[in-house]
């Protein structure tokens, strides 16, 4: 039985798992199908999850205050996500703490 689903069987219906990792840009040496980003390290937490989102930024310098990022879904089956939601932070205060950053998201049609 696999660690996940160990964790799964001894968790109540209400609980969550968030599962921090890294990803790689995997580029199709063929030219047919567009570049996507994996999981870097075991498979066995890529097929052990109900879904996959991989926190990014757009390539290139940032711009001055917060960087813009988005959530890109690898897999949506099962549940959630399943386009791009860009992210925009603001500082809503001078204090400059996270107390004072509101976030908004716009759905990217597919």
């Amino acid at each position: 039985m696999s660690v996940l689903a160990l964790v799964q069987a001894a968790a109540d219906s209400n609980t969550s798992i968030l599962i921090l990792k890294h990803a790689r840009l995997v580029h199709d040496s063929t030219g047919n199908y567009p570049d996507r980003y994996k999981m870097r390290g075991a498979s066995a937490w890529d097929g052990g999850s109900d879904g996959i989102l991989f926190h990014l930024a757009p390539p290139g310098r940032p711009p001055s205050g917060l960087r813009p990022t988005y959530l890109l879904p690898e897999k949506t089956r099962a549940f959630g996500l399943r386009t791009r939601l860009d992210i925009t932070a603001k500082w809503t205060s001078s204090e400059r703490d996270l107390s004072g950053i509101t976030l908004t998201g716009k759905l990217k049609p597919e």
